[in-house]
């Protein structure tokens, strides 16, 4: 019974820490995407100037990280950054 209450209490731990539950991005916020595993998908903030990221996709659904915030884009390098 300790383990399983130990186990519920990480669980939310780790929700909260990375933000909620999430399927697709039209299940975040504004200005968030659903990003990671399969089986731990949760809601990020879009990246910043100098921060990883992953190009737009035609599935909304990301796995590393999120798109550039707006003015933004992806480099090859998958690094956001202002365009020249």
């Amino acid at each position: 019974m300790k383990c399983i209450i130990a186990l519920t209490i990480l669980a939310t731990l780790v929700v909260a820490i990375q933000g909620k539950f999430c399927e697709r991005s039209s299940d975040c916020d504004v200005g968030q995407c659903c990003t990671g595993s399969s089986f731990n998908r949760h809601c990020q903030d879009l990246s910043d100037d100098g921060k990883p990221c992953q190009r737009p996709n035609d599935y909304d659904m990301y796995k590393t990280g999120c798109p550039c915030k707006e003015g933004l884009i992806c480099s090859v390098i998958n690094y956001c950054q202002t365009p020249w």
